[in-house]
């Protein structure tokens, strides 16, 4: 609500809104796009994640075999095959060893093969923060 006060002219007039600082302003907005390009690449790390968990989850308690049985009595949840799995895209390959080299995980305990989706969304996680900065 704008304040009144008295003029020159001994008039009312509305006293101008005191605006943010310009220090305020630049600091909400430096926080809002670091927020934005870190959202860009962890929001697919872990959508990835989860695909790739309740793969492993499933492979390890197989649903029996559904092939002959009508639409009516499969079951609701998705059927994981093996042959959803894919070898790692690339980019997303050099990004595993330059992490596992890192954090010194030793190479048999890498993923070598994961869910479509997960390749997918982890090259997002990898590609989205580059595209989103400009560079």
């Amino acid at each position: 609500m704008a304040q009144l006060f008295m003029d020159a002219q001994n008039s009312m007039a509305l006293a101008p809104r005191k605006q943010p600082r310009l220090a305020c302003r630049r600091l909400a907005a430096w926080g809002l796009e670091v927020g934005l390009i870190a959202i860009s690449a962890v929001l697919p790390f872990w959508v990835g994640r989860y695909v790739l968990v309740t793969r492993a989850a499933a492979a390890l308690f197989p649903v029996e075999d559904v092939t002959g049985l009508a639409p009516s009595d499969r079951p609701l949840g998705p059927t994981h095959a093996s042959s959803d799995m894919v070898a790692f895209n690339p980019l997303v390959h050099y990004a595993q060893q330059g992490w596992a080299r890192i954090a010194q995980i030793p190479p048999h305990q890498l993923h070598r093969t994961l869910p479509r989706l997960t390749n997918i969304l982890w090259t997002v996680a990898l590609v989205a923060p580059v595209a989103s900065v400009g560079i």
